[in-house]
């Protein structure tokens, strides 16, 4: 049994069935995957729920994470099972690699309101950059609130009603298939070449808006790929929220409010890239760039306190979206000239605002990056700006 199994079943770090822990013989979990949990709503139960998510970086171990954070009633998960994906189909998965899934041995977990499961471990290799499919059943009649992701671009989710349909190859013909995620918030990995995991916080460009749905370019896909190819294992875990912003709740929860959950407490977590925040808030007086100035010290500071280290991003041109004005463009400015300070605290930048300006009008995108809508970046774009980090970022080890 690995010692991290054992960590995520009954959160012993020290003793194991009475015997001293091998913790420091054994790799811990580093994420591979995540999205930010938000509320969803009502929604129906008595329903199989199969989602495929794209690893980061490969494991010889994995476990799922699942959330009800914003369930009003507890929440009944059944028959959880893990599979590598079947390309050949829309919805099926390779029942040569299916795995049961268990929460401290049992099959089934009740997961208490505003709470999180992390599963056991399951003894399967999942190789980086590939689709995993999650599958688990919903016995409930309905959910007064789900907990989820509204707008993913990294995958798309299926509901199959009328029965447990886990096991199965393939759902049932006319089984609704939406780009959204349903209590499924991570997947972590064991791997013993692990750095860390590095997560982007962010809000819509963060999230994948003018990329495209299951072709995995978003720039934290992009910059995962890049890893890979560079032989360093760092998993990449995306916490973008469209519209999200780090000062009040009219895009979700804030992005200061969501930080130990969807950051600090992720698996292996050794890197944050603060990126696309403050576009949706300058705050009272957005000129000076200060609210989100403030905003961004405060995440230094308590990533700093977890060991974690701070990428911090300057902020995308968007002149010609329809919010543009040039009291926000001053607070652009201002924002991205305290990023660039050597005096900033941040452990490293990421030049977006240069990876996808125009030379000769910086306040604009390039045409070729641009989506369309001058706000968010095209697939090209989000290319440009994954292709913008400098991965010797990533060469110091987790400070653990």
């Amino acid at each position: 049994m690995k010692a991290w199994r054992v960590w995520s079943s009954i959160g012993l770090s020290a003793v194991v069935l009475g015997h001293a822990s091998v913790a420091a013989a054994q790799a811990p979990p580093v994420g591979s995957w995540a999205t930010p949990p938000q509320n969803m709503g009502l929604g129906y139960g008595q329903v199989t729920v199969r989602e495929f998510v794209h690893t980061s970086i490969a494991g010889k171990a994995v476990r799922i994470r699942l959330s009800n954070q914003y369930g009003q009633e507890p929440l009944i998960v059944q028959n959880a099972r893990l599979a590598l994906r079947d390309t050949s189909t829309a919805n099926g998965v390779l029942t040569a690699t299916d795995h049961a899934v268990t929460f401290s041995g049992s099959a089934s977990v009740t997961i208490p309101v505003g709470a999180i499961a992390i599963s056991d471990a399951v003894d399967m290799w999942v190789p980086a950059l590939t689709d995993v499919g999650v599958s688990f059943y919903l016995p409930a009649s309905a959910f007064t609130s789900v907990t989820g992701q509204n707008a993913t671009f990294d995958k798309t989710g299926f509901l199959a009603y009328g029965g447990d349909f886990g096991a199965a190859a393939t759902l049932p013909s006319g089984s609704p298939s939406l780009p959204v995620s349903f209590f499924l918030v991570g997947l972590d990995v064991q791997n013993d070449k692990a750095r860390g995991a590095v997560v982007a916080l962010g809000a819509s460009i963060t999230g994948g808006v003018g990329s495209t749905l299951d072709a995995n370019n978003r720039w934290t896909d992009v910059l995962a790929r890049r890893l890979v190819q560079a032989g360093l294992d760092v998993g990449v875990l995306n916490s973008g929220i469209s519209g999200n912003n780090a000062l009040d709740d009219s895009g979700g929860p804030n992005a200061q409010r969501r930080f130990d959950t969807d950051v600090l407490a992720q698996a292996g977590v050794g890197w944050v890239i603060i990126s696309d925040l403050p576009i949706n808030n300058f705050g009272p007086d957005p000129a000076t760039g200060a609210a989100p100035i403030a905003a961004l010290r405060q995440f230094i500071a308590r990533s700093h306190e977890k060991q974690v280290k701070v990428l911090c991003s300057t902020l995308t041109p968007f002149k010609g979206f329809g919010a543009w004005t040039p009291d926000l463009e001053a607070g652009r400015a201002a924002y991205n000239a305290f990023v660039r300070n050597a005096h900033s605290g941040c452990d490293g930048v990421i030049d977006q605002a240069a990876a996808v300006g125009d030379p000769r009008d910086p306040q604009r995108y390039l045409a070729v990056y641009d989506s369309g809508d001058h706000l968010h970046p095209s697939p090209a774009g989000h290319a440009a700006i994954a292709n913008s980090i400098d991965l010797r970022l990533f060469l110091d080890p987790h400070l653990r």
